[in-house]
């Protein structure tokens, strides 16, 4: 079925229309269309399916809450994009997006209300979560760093979401004014208690951080200390600070990396479990860092019984106890210029769950110590370039990514199995039924089926050329019954954060490195980039302490 086909069918429901036309603006959870439909959460929940599956939205779960939005790039949200203005002639249209407005602003007022309720006790909280980590003599060395880098006295400084003012209390010594900045009022009263009458150089504003109460350009620098976790919609916030800090100024954002801890929204008022990769990025680009999309790899892990590649490789001294379990490291190049290469190779490992998204499939794969299990397994990746996106947007890549690991769950039949199909079935083009010598370790489970239903036509080429290559490279390689699971996508990021000789970003002091940013695709190079990186600061603060 065309892509238009399979998005005009999507749409032929008046409940997936509406949910269509709220999504395109609004990120909204299940609950929350529930209220704005008045249905029921099955019948909801079988549209965003419908929706999801037709490519038109996708679902971002944190924790135990699940999201969803309309595609954020490529011809989904196009399609989108040039269809729903009719919507919006319908006044029922209208409503909705009205009602989705009110949920949002609700969301707004009961975290206000809850910071207004535990502001006595925040900066305790902060500490109990902070442990020994001082962050606000942290936002002060960087602040001072910048100083001596710029040989300029920052004439304001600005904190978002400052609470009861410990941070700002410690800028007014670095900076001509300083402002404060937060939507609690109580939080507000306590740090005006805090400068009593002492404050001097010190404005405290009432405010929305996507709805700032500044002037354009007016900071010279600006930070934002565990908030954007509390924000409904982060990106538009980092829209508005990226309007009131200077083309020249800092901005420094501080925040919690992706965890599963679901206490935090009931102890703090967290809105997000901290921020993956792609969420950063996405965040970066809404803030005016420069980013480009860049050539990553994407592919199968391929599984052979270890004492097999042992046998092929050590000969007759196959299984000798001084002998550690056998790797290797292959490549080929199709005839129309793609590589094709080993990656991560686990001997004695299995192949692992790694999916970070919901209603996704991806796979990776570990060895433990002992590398003693029954198989061997390695990514086996294609190269891939921007060309190969399926748009122009700089995060098609990623979007790209997402589209495959959709593809793969769907193909395992939900329940986050992974569709698996031995090598001969591939090469044969024939639904595999199961397994031969080899047993898969993914876990939960594999469902067999023909890899060519969830793999790109050009990744199954050049697959189905690299095998008989390789396995001339070292035999039984291309085995009829080796194992291929689907799919390995995270081979290295699809994006990278442009940087400059001085390894930092248009927006100074922002040093990105290692594989989220773009410039690594394994651990090791990962580490070293992160050293260099290191170097690099060491040397600024040298040449400028």
């Amino acid at each position: 079925m065309s892509a238009a086909l399979r998005y005009l069918k999507a749409l032929s429901d008046e409940t997936r229309l509406r949910l269509a036309l709220v999504l395109q603006r609004y990120e909204l959870s299940v609950n929350e269309l529930v209220t704005l439909l008045a249905m029921g959460q099955s019948r909801v929940s079988r549209h965003l399916k419908i929706l999801a599956e037709a490519g038109l939205i996708h679902a971002r779960r944190d924790g135990l809450w699940v999201f969803y939005s309309a595609m954020e790039g490529g011809p989904g949200r196009r399609f989108l994009d040039s269809v729903l203005p009719f919507a919006l002639e319908d006044s029922s249209g209208r409503a909705d997006l009205d009602m989705a407005a009110r949920i949002i602003e609700e969301r707004t007022s009961r975290t206000r209300q809850f910071f207004n309720s535990i502001a006595e006790d925040w900066d305790e909280l902060n500490r109990e979560v902070l442990g020994e980590f001082r962050l606000p003599e942290a936002v002060v060395d960087i602040l001072e760093h910048h100083r001596a880098e710029t040989s300029r006295l920052c004439e304001t400084c600005v904190d978002l979401g400052c609470g009861t003012g410990e941070v700002v209390e410690l800028l007014r010594h670095n900076c001509r004014e300083v402002i404060g900045v937060d939507g609690s009022p109580r939080m507000l009263e306590l740090a005006r208690r805090r400068f009593g009458e002492d404050s001097a150089g010190v404005s405290l504003r009432i405010g929305e951080l996507d709805h700032l109460p500044l002037r354009d350009g007016e900071a010279d620098f600006a930070c934002i200390n565990l908030v954007l976790h509390h924000l409904s919609r982060p990106e538009d916030a980092l829209r508005e600070i990226a309007r009131v800090v200077r083309p020249d100024g800092l901005l420094l954002i501080s925040d919690f990396d992706r965890h599963q801890q679901e206490n935090m929204r009931a102890v703090y008022g967290d809105r997000w479990l901290g921020f993956t990769r792609e969420d950063l990025d996405a965040m970066l680009r809404g803030a005016g860092i420069p980013m480009e999309p860049k050539p990553f790899a994407v592919g199968v892990r391929i599984e052979h019984r270890r004492s097999d590649m042992d046998a092929q490789q050590y000969k007759q001294y196959a299984g000798h106890p001084s002998l550690p379990p056998t790797s290797y490291k292959l490549s080929a190049h199709t005839a129309a210029g793609r590589g094709v290469f080993s990656f991560c190779v686990c001997p004695g490992g299995q192949v692992v769950a790694a999916a970070s998204e919901a209603g996704r499939v991806v796979t990776n794969g570990m060895s433990e110590l002992a590398r003693d299990g029954e198989n061997i397994n390695g990514g086996l990746l294609v190269s891939v370039t921007p060309e190969d996106f399926g748009g122009t947007d700089v995060l098609a890549g990623v979007a790209f990514q997402r589209r495959l690991e959709e593809a793969a769950y769907a193909l395992g039949g939900g329940g986050y199995a992974a569709p698996a199909q031995t090598v001969g079935d591939f090469l044969a083009h024939r639904p595999s039924i199961g397994p031969g010598r080899v047993t898969p370790t993914y876990r939960p489970a594999v469902r067999w089926c023909d890899l060519h239903d969830c793999l790109p036509p050009f990744v199954c080429a050049a697959l189905e050329e690299a095998l008989p290559l390789l396995e001339k490279k070292l035999h039984g390689f291309a085995a009829p019954d080796a194992v291929l699971t689907a799919v390995e996508t995270r081979s290295s990021s699809p994006v990278r954060i442009v940087r400059d000789n001085t390894y930092q970003t248009a927006l100074r002091g922002l040093y990105p490195c290692g594989e989220g940013a773009g410039y690594a695709g394994g651990i090791l190079s990962a580490a070293a980039d992160g050293m260099r990186c290191a170097e690099q600061i060491i040397k600024e603060i040298t040449q400028h302490g």
